[in-house]
């Protein structure tokens, strides 16, 4: 609609501004000249108002859609998280628990550590939908440098894995 207005309509009134007031071949006298220039002026200056009222209200309710919907990919991997980080205890539980097995029985501990590369593959896809997000890029990164078992068993990833859920917590929530 503004390049409607932009190009067309601001031009037809410029352009009736110049036949009409400048050249006045209706012969016009000296007080319907400055109505009509009035008028003219009002229109353009009313067209390109609301013109301009519209264009900066659109970004607003775009801005306040795509915050709604970044927050609520931030509340699913929240969830992701979670998921994550109870796997990750069902895991460390079960180690703790392990004994001997025979061959008929399952391997809890196995079935455990499928449960969690399952969660951990989940929370990598929903961080892979944001677009360069700098908390999504450091938090994928962290998981990608902790992959392996022995790394995300330490008091340390824990630590720091709380620290990226209560930083997605944060960005979660409704402003």
């Amino acid at each position: 609609m503004s390049i409607f207005v932009e190009r067309f309509l601001l031009t037809v009134l410029a352009a009736i501004f110049v036949a009409l007031i400048l050249y006045n071949p209706l012969k016009f006298d000296v007080r319907q000249r400055s109505a009509l220039l009035v008028v003219i002026v009002a229109a353009a200056y009313f067209a390109s108002h609301t013109i301009s009222i519209r264009n900066n209200s659109v970004p607003a309710k775009q801005t306040e859609q795509n915050s709604s919907v970044n927050g609520d990919r931030w509340a699913e991997v929240h969830k992701a998280m979670i998921v994550v980080k109870q796997q990750r205890l069902a895991v460390l539980a079960q180690k703790g628990q392990m004994g001997s097995y025979t061959a008929g029985s399952p391997n809890l501990f196995v079935e455990r550590m499928r449960d969690y590369d399952l969660a951990a593959a989940q929370l990598r896809g929903e961080l892979e939908r944001f677009d360069d997000d700098p908390l999504a890029t450091e938090l994928l990164t962290f998981l990608n440098q902790n992959g392996q078992f022995t790394q995300w068993q330490t008091q340390e990833y824990e630590v720091k894995f709380d620290e990226f859920a209560r930083r997605v917590a944060l960005k979660s929530r409704p402003k």
